[in-house]
């Protein structure tokens, strides 16, 4: 079970007890590299419902998740190689950082990340990767679309992502 799934649960279980017709979230992000497209993992997030209440309020879900997520080293990558981040939903920027390692201080990012804005907003997204992605275990990605805002990971096939340390229970 990804780490998260128990705030998420909770969250949705109370939406749906407050009379929501249909559970709500972040879109869901697919990372494409080298012809290998992987799920991102989804991390914290809050996200407004599109639909407003019979009150004339919006809904909103926030969940927090335990960091470190657990990732699938499963992208494959190389310097140069062009990655394609899929959003599932029009967001109107677009942040991707290269964590290195984590510690118990945190992700330790490498010096590389890109932020691309959008103001009609965009579901499909272009990176050339760096040189620095040989020493990257995971991508952070967050993304801010008009309801809300978002961050998952997304692991590497890379020698650092399986230096990770395995979720927090």
């Amino acid at each position: 079970m990804r780490r998260g799934i128990v705030a998420l649960a909770a969250a949705t279980a109370f939406l749906a007890t407050a009379g929501s017709a249909q559970a709500f979230g972040p879109p869901k992000l697919t990372v494409t590299a080298l012809g290998e497209t992987e799920r991102a993992t989804q991390g914290s997030f809050c996200w407004r419902q599109k639909l407003r209440t019979p009150t004339g309020r919006s809904s909103a879900l926030c969940a927090d998740f335990i960091y470190p997520l657990e990732v699938d080293c499963a992208v494959p990558v190389a310097p140069g190689a062009t990655l394609k981040v899929r959003t599932g939903a029009a967001v109107r920027v677009l942040s991707i950082a290269l964590i290195g390692t984590v510690t118990e201080e945190g992700p330790q990012h490498l010096a590389w990340d890109r932020t691309r804005g959008s103001r009609k907003g965009r579901k499909t997204w272009r990176f050339e990767l760096p040189t620095e992605i040989g020493q990257a275990a995971a991508l952070d990605i967050a993304i801010i679309g008009r309801r809300g805002d978002s961050n998952t990971w997304t692991g590497l096939a890379t020698p650092a992502c399986a230096t990770l340390p395995p979720r927090n229970k």
